[in-house]
């Protein structure tokens, strides 16, 4: 809130009223983007009206609820993201790797760069580590709209992912969740990189989410 609109006396009157009311109990949750009274999502459609009943303050709804959304925005916090927990078990990985024979940690190698070890790649992708990351993919994943067309890079897609679940993703686990749900995907050309068909709304979604990586 700026200082012309503090010196507004209509405003200054509400925002003191919902200081003494609401102060300390209002919150705003950023990963469902609300504001919470008492850790409860709170209904402030009518506070204008509220407020003109309790102490004869007239103010525009509109902004009454801007002040509202302020407020609660000195307490922005974010919850712990609830982890929706998938079965990702041997066959699951061996699935995947029976569909894109050139899969590993790093994701789909190229023709070019086949001096590697199928056997221990395999190792490595039936390792407790990354089958977490494989779940923690499909956790997220569950959560966002597919759509017909690959559209994202699977390297965008897992670190946008590590911003939703707060923890390291690797481009092949990311590859095996995208497979064991069927999601559509294109693999690029001489790249260990494969577009999948995820909607543009939820790539800006995770997109505002902090950095951790």
């Amino acid at each position: 809130m700026d200082e012309s609109t503090q010196k507004q006396p209509k405003i200054r009157l509400f925002y003191d009223w919902l200081i003494q009311k609401y102060d300390n109990r209002l919150a705003y949750n950023e990963r469902t983007e609300t504001v919470e009274l008492d850790g409860e999502v709170f209904d402030y459609s009518d506070i204008a009206n509220d407020a003109r009943l309790e102490s004869g303050i007239v103010i525009g709804k509109q902004r009454a609820q801007e002040l509202v959304r302020y407020l609660a925005k000195q307490k922005s916090y974010e919850p712990p993201k609830k982890i929706t927990f998938f079965s990702v078990r041997k066959p699951t990985i061996l699935k995947a790797i029976k569909k894109e024979p050139w899969l590993c940690p790093h994701g789909l190698i190229p023709y070019e760069w086949q001096n590697w070890n199928r056997e221990l790649e395999t190792e490595t992708m039936l390792s407790d580590n990354f089958k977490r990351q494989v779940m923690l993919c499909m956790s997220s994943l569950s959560e966002m709209t597919i759509i017909k067309t690959p559209s994202v890079g699977s390297y965008r897609l897992k670190h946008l992912i590590e911003n939703d679940m707060g923890e390291y993703i690797s481009n092949g686990a990311l590859l095996v969740a995208v497979i064991a749900r069927s999601i559509p995907y294109k693999p690029y050309p001489s790249s260990p990189n494969a577009a999948i068909a995820i909607s543009k709304n939820d790539q800006r979604r995770l997109q505002k989410k902090r950095h951790r990586f």
